[in-house]
């Protein structure tokens, strides 16, 4: 079926689908055109470097007119990503087709687990990581763990609430009459006093 709609130089729609993030790329079988290249994956292997450590979903592709045998030359994006895409690959004797896409990138955020009051010393347990399309993300998301935990908070938050750097205090929160214990520490000696 698609060796015949390219050769009656028919746009040919590929569906893809979301999988579980760690199958993401792999599960899915490509469809390959003659020559054994195919427009997905060089779109796939193209747009890596571009989304570094996002994870990226292509749908409703469509190519206009059949590609020949050989691998793209050159990919020239005439319409960014993510959302409804379009790009132009260029071949040897300057031939070229026109391909269109959806495409979505994913990056990792972390989510809150429950609704936490302000001043809460945030643990391990009070949050999830997850992926969320990136046109979504919200400003200073948080992507790494380590910029969490032992943060208060700088405000309350509701469940299932992708965490901003705004959220949270990049020092302890003390109280006026709360008792501290105060360290200096330096090579050679360590002070500690109430």
């Amino acid at each position: 079926q698609i060796l015949a709609a390219i050769s009656m130089n028919r746009i040919l729609p590929v569906r893809a689908f979301i999988v579980p993030a760690p199958l993401f790329c792999c599960m899915r079988p490509a469809v390959f055109f003659a020559g054994g290249w195919g427009p997905e994956a060089e779109l796939r292997t193209y747009l890596k470097p571009h989304s570094p450590g996002a994870a990226v979903d292509i749908r409703e592709l469509q190519v206009s007119p059949a590609p020949p045998t050989e691998r793209p030359a050159a990919i020239i994006v005439e319409k960014t990503p993510p959302g409804r895409s379009v790009f132009r690959f260029e071949f040897r004797k300057n031939r070229s087709i026109t391909v269109t896409a959806l495409v979505k990138t994913f990056d990792r955020v972390f989510m809150s687990r429950s609704a936490f009051r302000k001043d809460r010393v945030l643990r391990a347990g009070d949050f999830y990581p997850t992926l969320m399309e990136t046109c979504r993300i919200p400003r200073g998301a948080v992507r790494e763990e380590s910029r969490l935990i032992g943060k208060p908070l700088v405000r309350s938050i509701v469940q299932n609430a992708p965490l901003t750097d705004s959220m949270v205090s990049e020092t302890p929160i003390v109280k006026r009459g709360r008792t501290v214990v105060l360290c200096v520490d330096s090579p050679g000696f360590s002070i500690k006093a109430m």
